[in-house]
């Protein structure tokens, strides 16, 4: 058994009791030239305990692992000129023209609203600076939504659940949010097509990624193998067991959600990443193009409000990073600005997805790694999850990483 083997297998429960525990994970790990040089796996898909076992070829709803495929098809209609990064597109999509800004409310809790006066660029959509938050995790949209009677949310999957007022106004800021979702609306009219159906023709088919899709229920290969949904409460006497969920993801839904509607399998997702990785041409005709993935694009102002909100919850964007660590934000994700001592370095990028599946592309040191587990957590974050990519990560380092 390898080392990066037994962290999977301690992580993993191999019996009914899931204390501390996964039910399953599976890793691989990526050389600069987008070769496999790491796969394992443990434990299994699902709690009944002859469930299959959870491994690269298991379908798992990956959540925000999808913002990176959504960003690099934006990003080829960019290469191909059908539209710009910093061009308005409220006339492309009306219904981004429809939003205001809240600015408070009165003391009686009524809304205060604006009309926005500024463009919406596709930089700010694939930077987090639009303004559009998720109205699940923002105490004024959840309180926007309750004072209007809002039924639909972020999770709905549809232009209501999508359309939240900003809360600041577009560029002059940083918010984690629908930013990727209406982004993918954006692709949708500028070609006529629908999300899933361009995602499968430039970049599925293309790569061989038979298993990713926005619909994997109505797929018979793939419907019934789906890994199960698992959450970790907190439990006060200190052990805490996961308990089966149901899948957070709505099976009918209006949008293939750019942000977080896809399913994949680990060997779908390492071959995308092995493309970006290696600078495919499937992906993009230009390497500057590719760059862009990877290249911070905040301003000041932008980035000292990311760090404010990365700092408020490391544990769901940047548990990996000690406190303190510049960051920034590339299309492709989040870039760490700084060196992290045994691990990644400087001006590596990544970024995970709400059930801690996670992925990272260090082209300094010349490796990349995903995970996938499939485990919810409220507030997000799981510790289990957390730890196990931590020690994952210092593995790949030691392990296939010269030291500089």
């Amino acid at each position: 058994m390898s080392r990066l083997d037994g962290i999977l297998h301690s992580h993993v429960a191999q019996g009914a009791d899931t204390t501390d525990k996964l039910l399953g994970a599976t890793f691989a790990v990526l050389d600069k030239h987008g070769q496999t040089i790491y796969q394992g796996s443990s434990g299994r898909a699902d709690f009944p305990l002859d469930a299959a076992p959870y491994g690269p070829d298991t379908p798992t709803l990956i959540m925000s692992l999808t913002k990176l495929i959504t960003a690099t098809c934006v990003l080829q209609l960019v290469e191909r000129g059908l539209v710009t990064l910093d061009q308005d597109v409220r006339p492309i999509v009306p219904d981004l023209a429809k939003l205001q800004l809240l600015q408070g409310f009165t003391e009686e809790g009524a809304p205060l609203l604006a009309e926005n006066t500024k463009p919406i660029t596709l930089r700010n959509l694939l930077t987090h600076t639009s303004g559009l938050a998720y109205d699940l995790g923002v105490p004024d949209l959840i309180a926007w939504s309750k004072s209007v009677s809002r039924t639909a949310n972020a999770m709905t999957w549809s232009i209501d659940g999508f359309s939240t007022p900003f809360i600041f106004p577009p560029g002059e800021g940083w918010m984690y949010g629908s930013s990727l979702d209406w982004a993918g609306q954006v692709l949708e009219q500028v070609t006529g097509q629908k999300l899933g159906t361009y995602m499968e023709e430039n970049i599925f088919a293309p790569l061989g990624m038979g298993s990713t899709t926005f619909w994997p229920h109505g797929r018979a290969d793939l419907g019934g193998r789906l890994a199960g949904t698992a959450f970790r409460p907190v439990n006060a006497e200190g052990g805490e067991p996961l308990i089966p969920v149901p899948n957070p993801a709505p099976v009918e839904h209006e949008i293939e959600s750019g942000g977080a509607g896809l399913y994949s399998t680990l060997g779908d997702y390492t071959k995308f990443i092995a493309a970006v990785l290696r600078g495919d041409k499937t992906l993009f005709q230009h390497d500057a193009t590719r760059e862009l993935l990877f290249t911070p694009q905040l301003d000041a102002i932008q980035r000292e409000a990311m760090g404010q909100v990365v700092d408020a919850a490391r544990t769901t964007f940047a548990p990996e990073f000690p406190a303190g660590t510049p960051v920034d934000w590339a299309f492709g994700g989040m870039v760490n600005t700084a060196d992290v001592p045994g691990r990644r370095r400087k001006g590596s990028v990544m970024w995970s997805g709400f059930a801690n599946a996670h992925w990272w592309i260090d082209r300094e040191a010349g490796v990349a790694g995903v995970l996938f587990v499939t485990v919810l957590r409220d507030p997000p974050g799981d510790p289990v999850a957390i730890r196990l990519y931590g020690e994952l990560e210092r593995a790949v380092y030691e392990e296939f990483v010269k030291s500089t």
